[in-house]
């Protein structure tokens, strides 16, 4: 099956978890709708330790059905980036009008997810997890790097920046309110894309095929949905996606090996098969490295 694929170089989609004085609401922002929750996917295991069993890998969903009914075929599902929960696509920080709105104004059923082990979809203790960002990487990377030009982990460009509400550092209202919704993300990438893929699919099985919209590391359960149950999406849709075939690449100087697969961590369907990619995917360098682009590997 061919599945459309639209890759969208977009600004940094902002977060609304709760922490200092934030902007002055805007209650007409938001589109009504009834909201449903429920989980998908996960399994029972037995933990030896605890002699006791537990749920574990399952995904927290919330169903958004538009006021004035649905209009549109097919639903959405929203996935969040890494470090960030399915709050990401509500009203903004300085509560603006977000994505689940807007596409509820235009007659969508909208599903936002917290990823497997990460915010509302339980992880276990023993999962060893991470804060991806420091407040110093997130006011130079996100939502500032206009002020850091000549920090190594920004480029040229950076003076272009304007689209981040605000001061853009700490102890601004819009930047503490989104930056207080940073959350502990699982280090192993592998077991957090066959967890995740499996609940989108079943996810989807539930709901009918749909339209999946992934940001950031939520773009890469994008390709392992499409690999697992391609008949169940309309399209896929890739908002700054991290999925950088076989490296994430931050500068012309300093690159780390991931997903092995291509743009995965878990083993992907290839024509011819693949069985190791270490042998059967040979990579190619494109581009070249100046201080304001990077090459890549395809």
């Amino acid at each position: 099956m061919h599945i459309p694929l639209l890759v969208i170089i977009f600004a940094l989609v902002l977060v609304v978890p709760v922490f200092s004085a934030p902007a002055k609401p805007q209650p007409d922002a938001e589109a009504n709708h009834r909201r449903t929750v429920f989980y998908v996917g996960g399994q029972y295991v037995f933990n030896e330790t605890a002699k006791s069993t537990y749920a574990v890998d399952q995904m927290y969903v919330e169903q958004l059905t538009p006021e004035r009914g649905v209009t549109k075929p097919h639903p959405l599902v929203f996935m969040h980036g890494g470090g960030l929960t399915g709050v990401t696509w509500l009203n903004t920080p300085d509560n603006r009008q977000g994505w689940a709105s807007y596409f509820l104004g235009q007659g969508y059923l909208v599903h936002l997810v917290d990823i497997s082990n990460v915010g509302r979809s339980p992880k276990p203790p023993s999962t060893p997890a991470y804060l991806p960002a420091s407040v110093e990487v997130a006011e130079q990377i996100f939502a500032k790097p206009e002020n850091f030009v000549d920090s190594p982990v920004t480029y040229p460009q950076a003076r272009l920046h304007t689209q981040w509400p605000g001061e853009g550092v700490r102890g601004d209202p819009t930047f503490d309110t989104w930056y207080k919704g940073i959350s502990p993300t699982p280090v192993n990438n592998e077991q957090e894309e066959e967890a995740t893929g499996a609940a989108l699919c079943a996810l989807l099985k539930q709901i009918g095929p749909s339209y999946l919209l992934g940001h950031s590391y939520g773009g890469i359960m994008l390709f392992v949905a499409a690999d697992r149950c391609p008949d169940l999406i309309q399209g896929l849709y890739g908002i700054e996606p991290a999925a950088f075939p076989f490296q994430t690449k931050y500068s012309p100087n300093r690159a780390m090996p991931h997903r092995k697969w291509g743009v995965t961590d878990v083993p992907v369907t290839y024509d011819p098969p693949v069985r190791d990619p270490a042998i059967g995917l040979k990579k190619v360098e494109v581009g070249e490295n100046t201080a304001a682009n990077v090459s890549c590997l395809l």
